[in-house]
């Protein structure tokens, strides 16, 4: 396979594009991208619509409002992993949310990256939390730090090889993030491999994935194949 040409994607340049809004959406909604993460979020949201709207900005309010408590108790209990953990998790879905909110996306880089550093003091203490990791990797991909985020995922594997959705992530990661289709193809025939259990929906979505990539490489060799074709005509 060819690798993907362009700049670099991120999750909020992203937004409006119907397959990535499927990928991205249908990540959350079956729980796909987090390890550790219990979800804040509730049935209705992730629409596009006038209510959509209006309950994510609901949700957006209540999960600021959590943020400010967290770090209100986190400066009585600085060390305290529970607490950091929660605020990771908190700027996390929050800038998911900001992500996918008209009005808000200007707001949600800047919140995936605040959930980096509380991540990095848990696993400061807890460097073989292989979960949280991940989480980590991802607030870094759609934090548009590619590097730390590559770097996560890659600690990742390393600590744990079958960790099924480290390298369902990955894969997200190496083909949206890095435009290296073969290398994310490979990450998502191992989660196939895997079939860890009671991940069937992973598993599923992987040979969706693995599905999307062959078709768009397809696409992409057909316009290649007409350009040369108009280039060879013109040349007449």
């Amino acid at each position: 396979m060819k690798k993907k040409t362009g700049k670099k994607i991120t999750l909020a340049s992203l937004k409006n594009k119907k397959t990535v809004v499927y990928v991205i959406v249908g990540f959350l909604v079956f729980g796909l991208i987090f390890s550790s993460l219990l979800y804040f979020f509730t049935p209705g949201l992730f629409g596009f619509g006038n209510n959509q709207v209006q309950t994510n900005e609901e949700t957006i309010r209540q999960l600021e409002r959590l943020i400010r408590q967290y770090e209100k108790d986190l400066k009585k209990t600085p060390d305290s992993e529970d607490l950091l953990k929660q605020l990771g998790n908190a700027y996390l879905n929050l800038g998911i949310l900001y992500s996918i909110t008209s009005g808000y996306e200007n707001k949600a880089e800047d919140s995936f990256v605040k959930a980096l550093e509380p991540y990095a003091k848990v696993l400061e203490k807890d460097p073989d939390n292989v979960d949280l990791r991940v989480d980590r990797a991802v607030a870094a991909f759609y934090g548009n730090k590619l590097s730390e985020a590559e770097a996560e995922f890659k600690k990742a594997i390393e600590t744990d090889p079958e960790h099924a959705r480290a390298h369902y992530n990955y894969g997200v990661f190496l083909y949206y993030g890095q435009g290296k289709t073969e290398e994310a193809v490979k990450e998502w025939e191992k989660v196939v491999e895997l079939n860890p259990a009671g991940e069937e929906k992973m598993v599923d979505q992987a040979k969706q994935m693995i599905e999307l990539a062959a078709e768009a490489e397809k696409e992409a060799g057909n316009g290649e194949e007409t350009t040369e074709g108009d280039s060879a005509v013109q040349e007449d």
